[in-house]
């Protein structure tokens, strides 16, 4: 089932350990994470300092916020989707230990750290448009932008309860660039982009 999409970035989970733990390299730091004094520093790093890109407070603290994408352990791959806390509680371990075997799986993450008030804020400027880094059959290989999953449709409701036309404008011909086939549906997504289509096809008629 695809989440809502209040995540506007995707990282390598590293990125949540201050980048002076990599001046050493990448190598090393997970060399040291096996060392149980260099995880306590890490952590109380990541849950009581700022002046850095500190994601684990831009996520409110929150495991239950940082959706895992991909992993390079395959003990993850039935756990791809799922927050760091849910692996966690899958694992029978604490969050924290979860995250650290994360870093050595290397995982890419999708941090929840835009609230929806922030995203509907977005949406009504002029200056934003819509896109996506990733194509319209992500898989389920790992986790990715919605639009492999369909979720145009809970755009168009949310720019139609703002009555927010210039959102549809700016968001339209991303589907339209996407090849179709002879039944007029898209080879990619299926139904999922036809009902897209549709109803941006009823929403301007309106």
């Amino acid at each position: 089932m695809a989440r809502s999409y209040v995540r506007q970035n995707v990282v390598g989970i590293a990125a949540f350990i201050h980048p002076r733990h990599f001046a050493e390299g990448t190598e090393r730091l997970i060399e040291q994470l096996a060392v149980p004094d260099k995880r306590a520093e890490i952590r109380s790093e990541m849950e009581g300092t700022d002046g850095w890109e500190n994601w684990y407070r831009h996520v409110g603290f929150d495991w239950g916020r940082v959706i895992v994408g991909k992993t390079s352990d395959s003990k993850y791959d039935g756990l791809i989707g799922k927050s760091v806390a849910e692996i966690a509680s899958t694992q029978q371990e604490d969050a924290w230990e979860s995250f650290f075997k994360l870093v050595k799986a290397s995982a890419f993450v999708l941090p929840q750290s835009m609230t929806e008030a922030n995203k509907i804020l977005a949406m009504q400027q002029d200056f934003v448009s819509f896109c996506t880094d990733v194509g319209p059959a992500g898989g389920d290989s790992f986790a990715s932008h919605p639009r492999a999953y369909g979720s145009f449709p809970g755009l168009l409701s949310t720019s139609r309860r703002l009555g927010s036309r210039p959102v549809l404008r700016r968001h339209v011909p991303v589907a339209q660039v996407c090849p179709r086939d002879e039944r007029g549906g898209s080879r990619e997504t299926g139904r999922h982009h036809t009902k897209y289509v549709d109803a941006a096809a009823r929403f301007q008629s309106r």
